[in-house]
């Protein structure tokens, strides 16, 4: 269950040694089972949990995703995501891209970017429209969000995927960068 996740994740924070490890133990027991992904995200997104622990739900989604998403990555260990949690999880993902917290922002986008890396865009063709949506919101948040996400996208795809990025988004892209009086310059340097 998510709140035995939850207390577990808190278990691998504690100063005590004994506490921590057994943690760990149940840690690993909880992510080899069907549905981790998805408790993880729950975890991420819910305001009332501590933004450390949110964190490392993030990161450990992520690495998750690496090792369990697909059997043709070299890191894949069984059980493979199920194509119903994978579908769940893209979904949870795009919606945590517009998490307040930057640190948040930045960790689930390293997550967007291992997914694409198999996913885009055939089994997700709404990423890079959810991303352009960021972009034109024009919201500071959303903006960093998407482009710290799509900085991350782009060191991920291959050549192929790259045509379906690039045709989209370059029109958004140019407006961020020349909305100075909007958008930090870290923000805008992303788009070159």
């Amino acid at each position: 269950t998510t709140e035995a996740l939850l207390h577990c994740l808190a278990g691998t924070q504690s100063p005590d040694g004994q506490t921590r490890q057994q943690a760990e133990v149940q840690l690993r027991d909880f992510s080899v089972t069907h549905g981790f992904g998805i408790a993880l995200l729950e975890l991420l997104l819910s305001p009332q949990v501590d933004v450390q622990i949110r964190q490392l739900s993030a990161v450990l989604c992520r690495q998750y995703i690496h090792v369990h998403w697909s059997r043709h990555r070299q890191a894949f260990q069984e059980p493979e995501v199920t194509d119903e949690h994978k579908a769940n999880m893209r979904g949870q993902l795009l919606g945590a891209l517009s998490l307040e917290h930057s640190k948040l922002r930045t960790a689930v986008s390293m997550a967007v970017a291992s997914v694409a890396k198999d996913d885009f865009p055939e089994r997700w063709p709404e990423l890079i429209p959810h991303l352009m949506g960021m972009l034109q919101a024009g919201a500071p948040h959303l903006v960093h969000g998407a482009m710290r996400c799509l900085v991350l996208v782009s060191e991920e795809i291959t050549d192929d995927q790259v045509p379906h990025v690039i045709t989209s988004l370059f029109p958004h892209l140019y407006n961020v960068f020349v909305a100075a009086d909007v958008y930090s310059k870290p923000v805008r340097a992303r788009t070159c």
